[in-house]
Order: C-alpha cells, then sequence, then structure tokens
C-alpha cells in the first residue's frame, strides 16, 4: 500500500448517552496516551447537527490550509443506507459528505485517512467508486478507510477501534491494525477497509472488462450511441479532435485504454496538482480483462 502522512486525529461525534461515553473513553483512554511524534495532537469535536458537522469539517480543512495539518477523521455517529445521522437533525447524505471530504482530501494532497464508526460507513466507498466509473476526472475522497458495511452493535465497534488505534499508533502498521479491528470487534462482518489505490484499480478492472472487452458487442449492438461514447473518450484521452482514421484505434487497440485510464489516473491521484504522487501510485501498464455476460 502506499504510503501517507497524518499528523492530527480529529474525532467527530453525535452521539448521546453510552454511546457517548464510548467515544469519549475510546479518545481519553486509547487515542490520547498513544500520541506519538508522527501523529502531534488530537482534537475531539461535538457536533449536534448538519451545520455543526459542516462547521466542524470547514475547521479542518482550514487547519489543512493555513496551519500544516495533514488530518485523520474519525466519526462517532449512527448511520444508514442514507448517510450520517446526527443528533438534532437528518444529517447528511453520504454523497454529500463524500464532496465535502473530498476537499480537505485535495487540500490535504491525497493523504486524508477516515474511519467510520457508523453503521453502514463503508458507503461511502461504494459512492467514491461510482463517481470514478462514470466520470473522466474525478479526485479521490480520501487515501484510505475503514469502517462498517452494515449494522454493527456499539460494543463492537467501541472493542474494535480499541484494537485499531492501538496498533495504528503505537506501531504505525495498518495491516496489524485491521487484524485487530476485525478481531476485537467479534463483528459478523468484516470492515470495508480500501485505499484509493486499491479502488481505482477494482473500478479500472470493471471498466475494462465492461467497455473494453465488449466494445464489439456494444458497437454492434448501438452503434451511433457507442461510437460517441468511444470517441469522446479518445479525444479527452488525446486532447485533439477525432479523426475517421482513429476508428481502428478504439476497435482494436488496449493501448488507448491504458493511456484513458492513466490520464484519469493523474486526476485521481491529483498527480496534476501535485507530481510528487506520481511515484506514490502504481501506473497501469496492462488490463486483465473479462467479458461481462
Amino acid at each position: 500500500m502506499a504510503s501517507y502522512n497524518s499528523n492530527k486525529i480529529y474525532l467527530i461525534e453525535s452521539l448521546e448517552g453510552q454511546d457517548k461515553q464510548m467515544a469519549s473513553d475510546l479518545f481519553n483512554y486509547t487515542i490520547k496516551p498513544n500520541i506519538d511524534k508522527a501523529i502531534e495532537e488530537a482534537e475531539y469535536i461535538e457536533v449536534k447537527n448538519k451545520d455543526e458537522f459542516l462547521q466542524a469539517l470547514n475547521r479542518i480543512l482550514d487547519d489543512v490550509k493555513n496551519n500544516g495539518k495533514f488530518p485523520y477523521i474519525h466519526i462517532e455517529a449512527h448511520g444508514d443506507e442514507k448517510g450520517i445521522g446526527l443528533i438534532d437533525d437528518d444529517g447528511i447524505d453520504w454523497p454529500d459528505f463524500t464532496e465535502i471530504i473530498k476537499e480537505i482530501n485535495i487540500a490535504s494532497r491525497n493523504n486524508l485517512f477516515i474511519s467510520m464508526a457508523a453503521c453502514y460507513g463503508g458507503y461511502i466507498v461504494s459512492t467514491a467508486a461510482t463517481e470514478l466509473y462514470h466520470n473522466y476526472d474525478p479526485r479521490a475522497p480520501f487515501f484510505g478507510f475503514v469502517g462498517p458495511t452494515e449494522t454493527i452493535y456499539p460494543s463492537e465497534l467501541e472493542s474494535g477501534f480499541k484494537g485499531w488505534f492501538r496498533e495504528l499508533l503505537q506501531n504505525r502498521n495498518t495491516k496489524a491494525a485491521l487484524l485487530a479491528l476485525n478481531k476485537e470487534s467479534q463483528y459478523d462482518a468484516n470492515f470495508e477497509f480500501n485505499n484509493c489505490e486499491g479502488l481505482f484499480l477494482v473500478v479500472a478492472k470493471k471498466f475494462g472488462s465492461t467497455f473494453i472487452a465488449n466494445r464489439m458487442k456494444y458497437m454492434h449492438k448501438e452503434p451511433q450511441k457507442y461510437f460517441e461514447f468511444y470517441k469522446d473518450m479518445f479525444e479527452w484521452t488525446y486532447d485533439r479532435p477525432f479523426a475517421i482514421t482513429d476508428f481502428q484505434t478504439i476497435i482494436t487497440s488496449n493501448d488507448f485504454y491504458t493511456d484513458f485510464l492513466n490520464k484519469k489516473r493523474e486526476h485521481f491521484y491529483m498527480i496534476d496538482l501535485y507530481p510528487d504522487n506520481d511515484d506514490r501510485f502504481k501506473r497501469i501498464t496492462g488490463l486483465e480483462i473479462v467479458p461481462t455476460k
């Protein structure tokens, strides 16, 4: 896995009663005692509604832009298939949340790590994957993410994230932290763990198996629609008008699609903004594609 930089943990909490106490205990007895030189500080932020939640995220963004912070954000809240629930209102949906953290990740040079102690927290990964699959030039909303994909008991979250932060902060070992998270939570389903590179490669493979392996079938089925589809892709990739002599390329060449995905890679990993990111993330050098049925 590519490396990332974090120097401050922000725990954002919107809970009540015993759930709130467990979030506070995680911060005071696991996170704070294990702060080291790599993680310079940690901050606990309580929010009750969407406005306060957005204010907290905007303050983190300001910390990145003006104070040199590379944030790790941990969310303690309730969640469902629609989004994050907050104490005093309906909360914020996953697509909106993903757009907001994307701004933080852009400012932090694709170093943002997110962990979600909330049911269905893994939905931000599917939200990011959908945008990456359908758009030419999306940005990664996070470097890394971990959280549950389904409903989960608060006690499972508490136990699991104690193990996660202990290993992450004491040993700086993400693999060991993930093992501790799954083992100590005793959660029936494994936590979703992904980074932007793994997400990109999965989506690239799906794209290849759909639109590259099946290009002749699509062109035969709906020639005008898919000619325009591949023509637009070609023009975006090479930044020049499509010529009739290029038709053979979109029909027979895999190099064109590799070039397309590598240009998409530059945007997603923000290499166009931060050239040093080119060394952090793999290039697409070949396509392993299996035609979809």
